[in-house]
């Protein structure tokens, strides 16, 4: 780390974070506040699997090192389970704040895993992004069973009651709030439909092209479909046979 980019992250540090006892690890990509060494240095050191994982799965490719440098702050609670990523820009790159808040398990888990693939995905389309149910798409599919597994019933639901979320909607909407569980559900499975469908470096694709040129028009160009409204029709038969099996 340069002592500029030191700088910057020590004043988000004295500006955002409660004074409480903290160690400090500090890495290639991740500078990691948490309430004891051993788990910062741990949290550090699996931030960067997880950074390389998703960007070669998404992306078909490594980041650079610092590109999107981020500052993790953890908090161990049984009670919660947070996360929450804060991209800030910087005059040269990309600079993301993260707070995680959750047990020791999955501060070193999902948690941390899908705040980390948001940090991929922004560091490498910044200064724009992708559409929030692209992004957050993406990061659900390594969330844990539990969520997993809610998703499943909302779906389940969906499928019952005839009641489907419309896909326009979902993709021009600018956000899905933290406590829209339907939102992440739609969001979740259309990108794993569209995942399976085409490839996820495609998808990825797919999804910046979209909210640049239009989502009809991108749908036929990478997936030779004509709207949102078929796309509307296949998603659904598609997630119907999934949580019926």
């Amino acid at each position: 780390m340069r002592p500029a980019t030191l700088l910057v992250a020590l004043f988000i540090l004295s500006t955002s974070v409660p004074a409480r006892p903290a160690e400090m690890s500090i890495g290639v990509n991740f500078t990691v506040l948490a309430p004891n060494q051993a788990l910062a240095d741990a949290v550090a050191k699996q931030a960067e699997v997880y950074r390389k994982r998703s960007a070669l799965e998404w992306l078909g490719k490594e980041l650079p090192d610092r590109l999107g440098r981020s500052l993790i702050t953890v908090d161990i609670t049984t009670q919660r389970d947070e996360g929450l990523t804060w991209p800030i820009d910087c005059a040269e790159r990309k600079f993301h704040q993260v707070w995680v808040t959750t047990s020791a398990e999955r501060a070193l888990g999902t948690t941390l895993y899908h705040e980390v693939v948001h940090t991929v995905l922004d560091s490498h389309f910044y200064p724009e992004s992708l559409p929030a149910w692209a992004s957050e798409g993406i990061a659900s599919q390594v969330d844990d069973a539990g969520r997993k597994g809610n998703q499943r019933l909302t779906l389940a639901r969906w499928s019952k009651t005839g009641q489907w979320p419309g896909l326009r909607s979902l993709f021009e909407s600018p956000r899905i709030e933290h406590d829209n569980l339907e939102g992440y559900a739609a969001a979740s499975s259309v990108t794993g439909y569209l995942a399976e469908r085409g490839g996820k470096a495609r998808l990825v694709e797919f999804a910046s092209s979209g909210q640049k040129r239009g989502w009809d028009q991108a749908l036929s160009d990478f997936y030779g479909v004509r709207d949102v409204a078929e796309l509307q029709t296949a998603w659904q038969d598609w997630a119907t046979k999934k949580v019926r099996r």
